[in-house]
């Protein structure tokens, strides 16, 4: 692919970097951009750089981050955890929580497993009620039409008509 950036004179020694690549990347995107592989390298180049840029500006930071560990009554107990720790035992609790089957976890009604269990289930409960939904939509013209014809079949034959 050729680009080309056309400066006038005078502003040869004036114009920046980012000022031509702002031109380039404005004339590509007007040439491609109903092109769904440019979309798709352009997607994932971004997402690469924000995910290396948080994991550069944060990872360090977040790795270093600690945090003292309390005993039941908010006491410290002398130990330290990391952010990432601290977060995988926030999550593998509320993971683990056991939920009623509206995914609660109070105190009211029987529990019916844990807060993982309810998630998956409700997701494949979805998925089915969807899939159930698509197939009935397919037969529903199909049984009217099988009703509605045994229905004159059996006018048809009480009647006496003959067809």
């Amino acid at each position: 692919m050729e680009v080309k950036v056309t400066v006038p004179d005078d502003e040869i020694g004036t114009i920046s970097k980012n000022e031509i690549i702002a031109a380039i990347a404005t004339q590509v995107a007007a040439t491609h951009l109903g092109d769904d592989t440019l979309r798709k390298f352009l997607h994932d180049s971004i997402k690469k750089r924000v995910g290396e840029w948080v994991e550069e500006t944060l990872g360090s930071s977040f790795s270093k981050m600690t945090f003292p560990q309390t005993n039941r009554y908010g006491e410290p107990t002398g130990k330290t955890q990391t952010c990432r720790e601290f977060l995988a035992t926030v999550f593998e609790k509320v993971l683990t929580t056991q939920v009623n089957d509206n995914g609660k976890s109070d105190s009211y009604g029987s529990k019916v497993g844990t807060f993982a269990e309810y998630i998956v289930t409700k997701a494949i409960q979805d998925e089915i009620r969807h899939k159930a939904d698509e197939a009935l939509k397919g037969l529903l013209p199909k049984a009217s039409d099988v009703l509605a014809d045994a229905v004159r079949k059996a006018l048809d034959y009480k009647l006496g008509v003959r067809r």
